[in-house]
This record gives C-alpha cells, sequence and structure tokens, in this order.
C-alpha cells in the first residue's frame, strides 16, 4: 500500500450524523500549483460511524498458514486464526504489522469468520467469537473448487470498516463416475439431461455416451423434477400411482455380471412391495423364474429387496427414506448377490439362477403390473456392466454423499467419509 503522511492538517467543524452523504473534492498541490477546485472529480462520502468501529483482526492465518498460496485441501471443519487489535490503544500514528502479536483487545470485541463459494454463497459461518481461534464447519464447502474467507470484527453492533478476505483455491478435481466406464448414469441435478412438458418429465438423457435415455411417451406416466430437494438440488418424483420411466437394453443379460447404486428416497410402499429399478422378464410379471433382476423396497418388511421374479431375498436394511442404495451381482445365483445400504453390505442367499433377459427395463415399475409404482424422489442412477472392486464402489459412494448431503450416513469407516474421492 502507498501511505501519505504529513504534518498538515484540517477539520470540518460541521456536526454530521450517521447515514449522511456529503460531496467531497480532492485539490492535488504540486510545483506546478494546485488543480482550481472546479476541475476537480467530486467523490461523495457517506458517514457510517468509522471512529466508534473496532479495528480488525491482525495476523490472519488458515490452517496455521497466513495467506496460503496454492492448492489448501480443507477438512470438513477449517482453523482460523488471528490475533486482537484494539483501536483505544493504537493511537500513536505508528503502524503495526498484521503479523504482530495481540493488542488488546478492545472490551466488547468478537470476531466473525465466513466462507463463501465461487458463486458468492455464504455456505460456513462461525459469528461471535472472542478469542482469536475457532474451527469453521466447512463441511458443506469441502467439494468447492475455490473457497473465499472473510474475516472481521465487531463491537456493539458495529462491523470493523477494514476485513480480511482470502480466496483459497482447494485445487480439487473432484472424482466422479465419467472417470469409469458407466453402461447407464442418470443424474437428476443436471439439467441439460432433461426434456420436459408442462413440468413433467418425458426425457431423462443418460451421461454414460450409451445414449440409454429413460423416457416416457405418456403424458399421465411423466414423473416431475422439482427443484431444491436433496441438499437444494433438484431430483425425479414418481406419484406411487402411476409414474415410471422406460429404458433401452443396458447391455447386461443372462448371468452377467452388474452393479446397481442409486440415491433415492422411498416411502412407506403399505403392503405392495415397490419397484426402484427393474430389469428383464417377458414384459409380464408372471415371466420365468429368474429372468428378472429387480431392486425393490419390500411391502411386507419394508426393507430393500432384490427380487428375481417370483424369488428374491430381503435384507435387513429399512427402505423407507433416504440413502445411497447398491446391488452388486458377481456370479450366477441369487446368493451372489451384495445389497448396500450407504456402504454397509449384506450377502444374499438363496439358489435361483439368475437369467435376466435385456428387455423391458424400467424405473419405479415392474411391466405388465399396477399397484407397484415407486413412490419417492430418484436423485441419480449408477449402472455398471460389471462386478466393480470395493475402491470403485466406495469411489461412487463418497461421490454421492458429498453431492447430496448424505455424508452423516457413511459409517466412520468409509473412505470418504471426511473428504470426497478426488482424482488422483
Amino acid at each position: 500500500p502507498l501511505f501519505g503522511w504529513d504534518q498538515f492538517a484540517d477539520g470540518d467543524p460541521t456536526e454530521y450524523a450517521a447515514g449522511e452523504t456529503i460531496d467531497v473534492r480532492l485539490l492535488p498541490a504540486t510545483g506546478s500549483g494546485m488543480v482550481d477546485l472546479s476541475a476537480a472529480a467530486t467523490d461523495q462520502v457517506t458517514f457510517s460511524q468509522r471512529a466508534l468501529r473496532p479495528y480488525p483482526p491482525g495476523n490472519f492465518k488458515i490452517e496455521n498458514i497466513a495467506y496460503p498460496e496454492g492448492p489448501l485441501v480443507l477438512s470438513a471443519a477449517t482453523g482460523v486464526s488471528w490475533s486482537h487489535r484494539d483501536r483505544t490503544q493504537q493511537t500513536s500514528g505508528v503502524f503495526e504489522d498484521t503479523s504482530d502479536l495481540d493488542i488488546g483487545p478492545e472490551p466488547g470485541t468478537t470476531y466473525t469468520v465466513q466462507v463463501y463459494d465461487h458463486q458468492d454463497n455464504l455456505i460456513a459461518e462461525s459469528a461471535g467469537v472472542d478469542g482469536t481461534d475457532t474451527a469453521v464447519d466447512t463441511s458443506a464447502a469441502i467439494t468447492a473448487k475455490v473457497l473465499r474467507f472473510v474475516l472481521f470484527s465487531v463491537r456493539a453492533g458495529l462491523e470493523s470498516w477494514q476485513r480480511h478476505e482470502w480466496v483459497v483455491d482447494q485445487g480439487l478435481d473432484l472424482w466422479t463416475p465419467a472417470e469409469i466406464t458407466t453402461a447407464l448414469w442418470l443424474d437428476a441435478a443436471d439439467t441439460d439431461t432433461f426434456t420436459l412438458v408442462s413440468g413433467a418429465v418425458s426425457e431423462w438423457r443418460d451421461k454414460s455416451g450409451n445414449a440409454r435415455h429413460a423416457t416416457q411417451s405418456t403424458a399421465g406416466n411423466r414423473p416431475t423434477r422439482p427443484g431444491g430437494q436433496l441438499n437444494s438440488l433438484p431430483v425425479v418424483r414418481f406419484d406411487g400411482t402411476d409414474d415410471r420411466m422406460n429404458l433401452p437394453a443396458l447391455g447386461v443379460s443372462g448371468s452377467d455380471n452388474r452393479t446397481f447404486i442409486a440415491v433415492a428416497t422411498m416411502t412407506d410402499p403399505g403392503s405392495y412391495t415397490r419397484l426402484l429399478f427393474h430389469q428383464g422378464g417377458n414384459g409380464t410379471e408372471t415371466s420365468s423364474t429368474g429372468d428378472a433382476w429387480r431392486v425393490t423396497l419390500d411391502g411386507g418388511t419394508k426393507n430393500l429387496r432384490i427380487g428375481v421374479h417370483d424369488g428374491g431375498y430381503t435384507s435387513a436394511f429399512n427402505a423407507v427414506g433416504t440413502a445411497i442404495w447398491g446391488v452388486l451381482f458377481e456370479g450366477t445365483t441369487l446368493a451372489d448377490n451384495a445389497l448396500y445400504k450407504n456402504g454397509v453390505s449384506e450377502q444374499a442367499t438363496g439358489t435361483t439362477s439368475i437369467n435376466t433377459v435385456d428387455a423391458n427395463n424400467r424405473i419405479a415399475d415392474i411391466p405388465g403390473t399396477t399397484g407397484k409404482y415407486m413412490s419417492g424422489d430418484v436423485a441419480e442412477i449408477v449402472f455398471i456392466a460389471s462386478a466393480i472392486d470395493t475402491p470403485t464402489r466406495e469411489r461412487i459412494e463418497g461421490y454421492l454423499a458429498w453431492k447430496w448431503g448424505l455424508v452423516s450416513l457413511l459409517p466412520s469407516e468409509h473412505p470418504y467419509k471426511v473428504v470426497p474421492p478426488v482424482l488422483d
């Protein structure tokens, strides 16, 4: 900064009230003379009780680093620290360096730390701190690539005239399912993947690159896409009466290995089993045993179930509510299905052979039936034509948990409980 300092000073004896605005003109003087008053630009000054406001703190640090440069990966709780400053003690005209230790504090002074994302949304705040450090809850900001930290002091309801602001580049390239080969990827948060007709979804486009779009040509059977739902993101909502979406062939048949992972909110089904995802069959519910593969909410137990036509396995996972649901099939029989809820697994049992027909694929419905439509929301579906390994499954779960605000549902030992998955 450039400071001008001289022995000459003057004042205006007029008293002004807070909020008043006056016009001012500065008249620079050099060896060539002084600028004429009529030629000087007019500025405005609004009185805002500056003399009563507390000084801003000094020695501002994030994670014990002063004005950090370069990538800084933050955790769910980010440490911010500073040193006291005191307007009633700093009166000598000597400039204090920002790195100096505590001066004061002036009685009644507290401090506020705010964190903003790249769209200038306030996403975290720690206010009313009377000490010189705090841990800001940045769990909602941990996936943001760029964050802006703001620190200021407050006394008697007045904020310091100046404040510290610093932008932190987390240097994160977040992992997404785009890094793996998917057979189907539907994302309710991606507006560009939807065609809406009168507010209802006629097409939900596949992000896998395989053009396996979910469609519904019948107006009365279309779900809706309300915004601001799960973690303030849109979802696709099925009414439980007749809403469903059709899928083309998914490239998986017979006893091919496969993995299904989704974020969905399912409501109490009553006495009927409700379908989240259906693959196979001959277009009716009474097709041959084993030729269908279904992820359902069981009507009797209210638990997550993997169905294979008339057979199936019902897990101990209560399926009413919001969760990251998953089924991984690797083998030839019902017992080769592993069911997942928020990263916790349960192995199925049963000897029914898996021989799926790659046709009549649906979201929220069994072809040829009524009364088994899912009631609830689907946020995202990832379907893979293989049995993925544990690290890949956990990355998908971590990606979904951080994106949809479900991190609290992950078990404590999950590798993405504290930080989201990022690219290597």
